[in-house]
């Protein structure tokens, strides 16, 4: 199931504050946890850093840059220009015992391992239990998105992992 809608605007600012921090020569983990530290705490924490030496100090990590990425930037800066969607992906399989079930959940997830990049983004399967796995049916029988677990596609990414038919099917009850 792919339950997807418009991201906030916040998010074109957040890949945008990245790609400067990845232009810095910063790693893609240390760019999107320097994105997510607001402006007051970084300038709250330079300045109590400072306090502690009697002047100004750079943060540790801003100390050793590597070179700029160009194509991962690129990359970032491509997709900050799309339309965003807020998008969960939610896979569920059920059988008459757990080995099935676990077999059909592997073969649903499988083909998802071909928008895997190590350097930008992908797909991971995290398993639920208990009251987790409660949810997440809750969540998939009534379309309800989380927040706190979608992932943000633009809309050529969002396209190229939905296939709809572009021929008529010959189903007579299913609308286009």
């Amino acid at each position: 199931q792919i339950v997807a809608q418009k991201a906030d605007h916040e998010w074109t600012s957040k890949l945008i504050k990245i790609t400067r921090h990845l232009r810095q020569g910063k790693s893609m983990s240390k760019a999107i946890k320097e994105a997510n530290r607001s402006e007051f705490i970084k300038s709250l924490r330079q300045t109590v850093k400072g306090m502690d030496k009697g002047e100004p100090q750079q943060l540790e990590e801003d100390q050793s840059h590597g070179a700029a990425n160009e194509q991962l930037v690129q990359a970032v800066e491509k997709k900050a220009g799309k339309i965003l969607f807020s998008t969960n992906i939610r896979v569920i399989a059920s059988a008459n015992n757990q080995e099935k079930a676990d077999q059909l959940l592997q073969e649903l997830i499988t083909p998802l391992a071909q928008f895997t990049n190590e350097e930008t983004n992908g797909f991971y399967l995290h398993p639920e239990h208990g009251r987790g796995a409660q949810k997440i049916i809750y969540q998939y029988s009534f379309r309800v998105p989380d927040r706190s677990s979608a992932v943000v596609l633009s809309a050529e990414e969002l396209s190229s992992i939905v296939h709809l038919p572009n021929t008529m099917l010959g189903v007579s009850n299913l609308s286009t």
